[in-house]
C-alpha cells in the first residue's frame, strides 16, 4: 500500500499535535507537552517509517532529517524556527 507523507505524520503524532508544510520539502511538527527526549523518539520512528515508504516514479529511498528544539516563553516564531533550522544541520 502506498502511504503519503501526511499519513505517516498522522500515524506518529497525537490529535493535539500540529504538522504543516513550511515550503518546498520542509515540514514542521509541533508536539505539545512533549520533552525533547520524547520528540527525539518520535523523530526516529518517523525517519524509519519514511525510509520504508515506496513512492511512484521514485527509484531511490526517501530520507528525512529533523531539527528539534523547545519553544521558550520568550520565543517568537522567527527565533524558534531559526533555532529549529540550526538544529537540523547539527
Amino acid at each position: 500500500m502506498l502511504e503519503s507523507g501526511a499519513a505517516v505524520f498522522k500515524k506518529f503524532t497525537r490529535e493535539e499535535d500540529m504538522d504543516a508544510r513550511i515550503g518546498g520539502d520542509e515540514f514542521a511538527i509541533l508536539l505539545t507537552d512533549c520533552s525533547l527526549e520524547n520528540a527525539k523518539k518520535c523523530a526516529e520512528k518517523l525517519k524509519e517509517e519514511i525510509a520504508s515508504l515506496k513512492f511512484n516514479n521514485v527509484d531511490s529511498q526517501i530520507t528525512a532529517s529533523f531539527g528539534l528544539t523547545n519553544l521558550g516563553k520568550d520565543d517568537n516564531s522567527k527565533n524558534f524556527i531559526n533555532r529549529s533550522d540550526r538544529a537540523l544541520y547539527e
